[in-house]
């Protein structure tokens, strides 16, 4: 009798990774926000040097895309290191930030090459985006970032989540999209998080 071996397993490698680098964040999102981040929350126990590795050793697998997300990942002392790793090693770049405050290194950064950012907004009224953020001023601040982002011609997509009944996400996709915002996705909160 012949045995054959088994042809090797092919693992398959994805293309795309989130990278949940810290849990502080401006905002609160009480009823939404899966990761329970917040203003008060830390940065996790890697350490920078672990992110790198990290992100070098994606790279060197295979996969293409990295997204930096948190809580906010612009509030993470390293970054700005953490995002020049990635496109040094080949990796596109996305930023899921709340664009709630933009630095002016930050939106240099969000202008390379293979760099884009992606962001959440709730309502075209302050009031309903607000209730969802927790924040006061958020809705005029992420508004006005986003308009800056689409001026400064840097990839952008925006999800609108529908959080509570009557918010208002058609208008809200409606005016993202006249405000010349390319990708908007719509969904419905799900029952994970807070």
């Amino acid at each position: 009798m012949t045995i054959a071996p088994e042809a090797p397993v092919q693992l398959a490698v994805p293309e795309f990774l989130e990278l949940e680098i810290t849990g502080r964040c401006q905002l609160t999102c009480p009823s939404l926000c899966y990761a329970k981040a917040g203003p008060t929350e830390g940065h996790g126990s890697m350490t920078a040097d672990d992110w790198k590795r990290l992100i070098s050793e994606a790279a060197a697998i295979g996969v293409k895309k990295v997204q930096l997300i948190g809580g906010e990942p612009t509030l993470h002392p390293d970054f700005k290191a953490l995002v020049t790793r990635a496109l040094a090693v080949g990796l596109d770049v996305q930023v899921y930030s709340n664009l709630y405050r933009v630095r002016q290194q930050h939106w240099w950064l969000f202008e390379r090459p293979r760099v884009s950012l992606a962001t959440s907004y709730y309502s075209d009224v302050a009031e309903e985006h607000e209730r969802v953020t927790g924040r006061k001023g958020s809705h005029a601040a992420t508004r006005a970032n986003i308009v800056q982002a689409v001026n400064r011609g840097i990839p952008l997509q925006v999800g609108i989540v529908e959080v509570f009944d009557g918010q208002r996400v058609t208008e809200a996709r409606t005016e993202l999209l006249a405000l010349g915002v390319r990708t908007v996705n719509t969904d419905r909160v799900r029952s994970v998080g807070r």
